[in-house]
């Protein structure tokens, strides 16, 4: 039930993948946690609840998409 992602780029990647929580999690409709992995910042998205329906999934998965797509713009 968890997914753990980071943004490509090695420790130099690091901001980048802050920046990214902080924006996902900015828009209030998705709530995405981080850890340290080989001390690099990982984001980790997590279903919990069990009746979680694959539309909200999609709905975290868009918006993880879209702010990474308005990032290299």
């Amino acid at each position: 039930s968890i997914v753990a992602f980071r943004l490509p780029g090695g420790p130099a990647a690091d901001d980048a993948n802050r920046a990214l929580l902080a924006r996902v999690n900015g828009d209030g409709r998705v709530h995405l946690s981080s850890t340290l992995i080989g001390g690099a910042v990982t984001l980790r998205l997590c279903i919990i609840v069990h009746r979680t329906h694959r539309d909200r999934v999609a709905e975290a998965v868009d918006a993880i998409r879209r702010e990474v797509a308005e990032r290299a713009d």
